[in-house]
């Protein structure tokens, strides 16, 4: 950039830039799912979507799974981007 003056982006920029970060912040989110070994890609991406919209909804049944850790993960994932 030159200095004094500002540049803006275009609005495919801004799109890019938005749809892009949703992606990766979605797909970073599902990595503890699927590394826990419990959840499938598409369950994970669907959790840790769900856990950025706050719509509440989880395929994780909390009754019958059976590590500790992913139900930790799971609520703070909750805590932090929206409450259930």
């Amino acid at each position: 950039m030159k200095s004094g003056m500002e540049q803006k982006l275009s609005l495919r920029q801004d799109t890019v830039i938005v749809v892009a970060v949703w992606l990766l912040a979605t797909f970073f989110s599902a990595l503890p799912f699927i590394l826990s070994g419990q959840l499938n890609f598409t369950q994970a991406y669907f959790e840790a979507v769900s856990g950025w919209t706050t719509t509440g909804l989880s395929v994780v049944d909390v009754t019958v799974t059976p590590k500790v850790s992913e139900l930790h993960f799971r609520q703070l994932h909750r805590l932090f981007y929206g409450p259930r």
